[in-house]
């Protein structure tokens, strides 16, 4: 995965919380969320996507409901001090 100088990434689709680009030059994506940006291939997105997919659709059939034990994700802003995110 090699960036080019003439990359100039255009935007896919924005969200509340992401944005994903695409460089029509190199064929790479560039997923956006808060304040983390990964380059990836098409694979590794079309990956990513349908991980967030089975997740959405253990989430709507209860599934974290059932299992409390697991630990909460909090994505916390870069500016925040420790302690208050």
């Amino acid at each position: 995965m090699r960036r080019s100088s003439s990359c100039s990434p255009r935007t896919l689709a924005t969200g509340d919380v992401a944005r994903v680009d695409l460089c029509d030059h190199c064929g790479i994506f560039v997923v956006h969320v808060g304040p983390v940006s990964m380059r990836v291939e098409r694979g590794a997105l079309e990956s990513l996507a349908a991980t967030i997919a089975e997740a959405q659709r253990l989430l709507a059939d209860g599934a974290s409901d059932e299992d409390d034990s697991r630990a909460e994700l909090t994505l916390v802003p870069a500016w925040a001090p420790r302690g208050r995110a």
